[in-house]
Parts: structure tokens; C-alpha cells; sequence
């Protein structure tokens, strides 16, 4: 998230004027979609202003700096948005190395950004990130804080690129996954990035998991 303007004007507190919230730690609510609809491909924000295809649903895992536009200007960006299928929130870049407080809040800006959007009337695909144990376990609410603000039964997106890079990596990045999957029991998972699928750690069948690599495309299989 950049810091500029956004801090200078309160974290942008009209992006919740709205919202309801979740547990003491007031984690703005994204709600579960009343129809759950599957994207057929993803394309980075920074791309839209080229594609012709409106059916893609825009994802954020970019670097911040592509995202200016969306994130000092949610208000104007928004009618760059509408003619797309719909929208993955935005995660911060460097997540997994932030002490508990500033992931608490880069979590709160995500989802305040989630509503703001679904607000609007977009397709809104909740981003879930986490760092280390203390992220996805229940320390300070009943629920991890990395999970807050999201709807159970819904749809959601995690992003696998450069999460297995070392052991504590993808020790965190499966345990995190395990408990988002017990907390938020999501209908279906977007998965983007290559997971090696004999490491990913075993998902109930009523569970849908979909692929795509780093191009935005469906993918039927992940490499090993």
C-alpha cells in the first residue's frame, strides 16, 4: 500500500462510512457474494487500459507502484473497474516481514478497500494473506487477524508466487492455508501461482481450488 496520501488522509475513512465489522478489531466486512462467480481469466490492474476482454476478473498482485492509480484514487478507478468481471483486493507487498501491527493493518486497508468496491457494485474476490504463526492463529481475537473481515461460504484468492522460496516459508504458507481453510471455510479458493501439488496440504472435496499461473491463465495442474 503506498503511504502517501493515503495516511495523510486518515486512511481513507469514507472507504468504510458503511460497513459492518468484524470482532474488537473492527476489521471491515467483505460479504460473501449472494451468486459465486468463477473467473476465466485474471489480469493485472496495470494491464486493463489494453485489454478488450471484459470478461477478465482484475487482480492486484502487483507491485505498488502499479497500483497508484487504484489505490490513491479508488474513486476514479472505479469507472476503469465496472466493464470487468470483477476485482481481487489488494495485498501488501512484503507482508510476511511486517511486525503483527502493521499486518493487522495492512489486512484492515485490504478489506476497507474490498467494501468500498463491492459497495460500488463490483464482483469483489477477497485476497487472503498471512506472515507467520501469530497471523493465522487466534492470539488476539477469536479468529486469526489475517482471516477478519471475510464471510464464511464465499469465494476468496491467495497468492502462491515466491511463498515457498525457503523451509519457514512454506511451513507458514501450508499452516496459514490449513487454517484459512478451518476459519473462513471458503466454497472456492483462487490460487494463483504454481503450488506444487503433493506439498499442498489436504483440502476437504467440497472445496473447489482454481488455478491459474502467472499469466492470468486457467491452469488444470500445477508444476512439482
Amino acid at each position: 500500500m503506498p503511504k502517501r496520501k493515503i495516511i495523510d488522509d486518515g486512511y481513507y475513512p469514507w472507504l468504510v462510512r458503511t460497513a459492518t465489522y468484524d470482532s474488537l478489531l473492527e476489521m471491515p466486512i467483505i460479504k460473501a457474494p449472494r451468486r459465486l462467480v468463477i473467473p476465466s481469466k485474471l489480469i493485472p490492474y496495470s494491464k486493463i487500459n489494453c485489454s478488450d476482454d471484459k470478461k477478465e476478473c482484475i487482480h492486484l498482485y502487483e507491485p505498488d507502484v502499479d497500483l497508484q492509480g487504484i489505490l490513491s484514487d479508488p474513486e476514479q478507478a472505479i469507472q476503469k473497474i465496472y466493464p470487468f468481471k470483477g476485482l481481487i483486493t489488494p495485498e501488501c507487498v512484503g507482508y510476511k516481514q511486517l511486525e503483527p501491527l502493521p499486518q493487522m493493518l495492512q489486512t484492515y486497508l485490504s478489506r476497507a478497500f474490498g467494501h468500498y468496491f463491492q459497495e460500488q457494485g463490483v464482483e469483489v474476490i477477497p485476497a487472503i494473506q498471512w506472515g507467520d504463526e501469530s497471523s493465522y492463529t487466534p492470539t488476539i481475537a477469536d479468529i486469526p487477524y489475517a482471516f477478519l473481515g471475510v464471510e464464511k461460504n464465499s469465494i476468496v484468492s491467495i497468492n502462491a508466487q515466491g511463498s515457498l522460496g525457503s523451509t519457514e516459508n512454506r511451513r507458514s504458507f501450508y499452516g496459514g492455508l490449513q487454517a484459512m481453510v478451518k476459519y473462513i471455510q471458503p466454497e472456492v479458493i483462487i490460487i494463483y501461482g504454481s503450488l506444487p501439488l503433493h506439498q499442498l496440504p489436504e483440502i476437504p472435496a467440497n472445496i473447489q481450488c482454481i488455478y491459474f499461473n502467472d499469466t492470468g491463465t486457467r491452469s488444470n495442474r500445477q508444476v512439482a
